[in-house]
């Protein structure tokens, strides 16, 4: 990107808050163009289907809500979903390792450690549970939290757990021993998503709920360190006629500045370090489900229910351009260390594109119903889907 364009938008802390609209014209007829792509897609629901997977896992009976690839064993997976199991299985194989039993409701969220050697599920039965994997996989221990299990999410570094409840509260875990070091109270509403920040570093715990408010938290003490609500009128995630919360988040590399995507469409970027509001994103019309920050460029990329990825620049916070997919999508994630951003929709597809100039590189079929989670491995090489249809398929990226 031209060095004069950065400088010309880079913003300052004490530059009002910039709104940034892509102009209605051309939004209409970028969306006029694509109604072909809206209508084949649906033509293709009564199509067969290509299977491109070199791989899968067919014992889930319910839909699977959640996956996650170990960061070190880049063979092992853990799946969990409506049939109140998970899983850990092998992708080159397809094969099971182990079941994972105890939840008495659906498993909604799964991880690994940072090391890799323990795992983790949460259910809607407000039950944590926690195996160790170092050397077959021994239960180590569960939780009863409050509420159902919203999100769970490792530290970066230790052998913390963080898990995010329906009634708000946020739990934080020590492992191997199972404790619970920490009860975060704050949130009046569902914490929709959470995770230790910076990345790689986990100094911070960042918190965002269903009624538009955001707390970052201390992990040591408990004490919150920022705290933005929506009754500051410029960072509630709604508009005059609806109400609405924040959905997804991510942070930069240093983990001061966060980019929030809310029920209504909207992302606004604030600096947590003074609770300053950087932007207002307003490119998209419905809530935004994932959002992610590319590790070699400066682009923030927001996957949409309304069918669009929207990118922006994370520098000047200008709007680039939209991926169109005609149908929600459900998650995004750029492949380690490179421009190519993977998407996951409800269409039954995942695509790769390169952000750089917007193109598709690539489209993997074999599902029958919509995508409801993916997980990459750690060298980029395969990204594992799983869908409604109860089935969890591997592809290969780099085809």
């Amino acid at each position: 990107m031209a060095e004069e364009e950065n400088q010309e938008v880079y913003l300052q802390e004490n530059e009002v808050e910039e709104v940034v609209n892509q102009d209605e014209n051309e939004m209409e007829q970028d969306f006029e163009e694509n109604e072909e792509l809206d209508q084949d897609q649906g033509a293709g629901e009564i199509q067969s289907v290509m299977d491109l997977s070199v791989q899968g896992f067919f014992e889930h009976k319910d839909s699977v809500f959640c996956v996650s690839m170990n960061p070190v064993k880049s063979n092992l997976c853990v799946s969990g979903g409506g049939d109140d199991l998970a899983y850990i299985w092998d992708i080159t194989t397809g094969e099971q390792v182990c079941q994972l039993t105890g939840h008495k409701d659906s498993v909604v969220s799964v991880g690994w450690s940072f090391d890799g050697n323990y795992v983790a599920t949460g259910g809607m039965d407000n039950q944590i549970r926690v195996w160790k994997t170092e050397s077959g996989v021994e239960f180590i221990t569960a939780t009863e939290t409050t509420d159902e299990i919203v999100w769970l999410n490792w530290h970066p570094k230790g052998l913390f757990l963080a898990a995010g409840c329906n009634d708000g509260s946020v739990w934080m875990l020590s492992m191997p021993s199972g404790k619970v070091v920490q009860v975060f109270y704050g949130h009046t509403a569902p914490t929709n998503a959470g995770k230790f920040i910076p990345p790689g570093v986990g100094k911070r715990l960042a918190t965002v709920d269903d009624m538009g408010t955001l707390i970052v938290w201390n992990p040591a003490t408990g004490d919150s360190e920022c705290r933005m609500t929506g009754d500051d009128h410029r960072f509630d995630p709604g508009n005059e006629e609806t109400s609405a919360g924040w959905t997804s988040f991510d942070s930069n590399s240093d983990g001061n500045v966060l980019f929030l995507g809310g029920s209504s469409g909207k992302v606004k970027v604030v600096n947590i370090n003074n609770n300053y509001i950087l932007a207002s994103l307003e490119t998209q019309h419905e809530s935004v489900e994932s959002i992610s920050l590319c590790p070699t460029l400066p682009i923030c990329a927001c996957a949409s229910v309304d069918g669009t990825v929207a990118l922006y620049d994370s520098s000047s916070l200008k709007f680039r351009r939209s991926l169109y997919h005609g149908q929600p999508v459900i998650d995004c994630a750029f492949l380690p260390n490179s421009p190519y951003l993977l998407t996951a929709c409800a269409d039954c597809i995942i695509r790769k594109w390169d952000v750089r100039s917007g193109q598709l590189l690539g489209e993997y079929t074999g599902h029958q119903e919509p995508i409801l989670c993916m997980s990459v491995t750690a060298d980029g090489k395969r990204v594992i889907s799983g869908s409604d249809d109860t089935e969890l398929l591997v592809f290969d990226c780099e085809k």
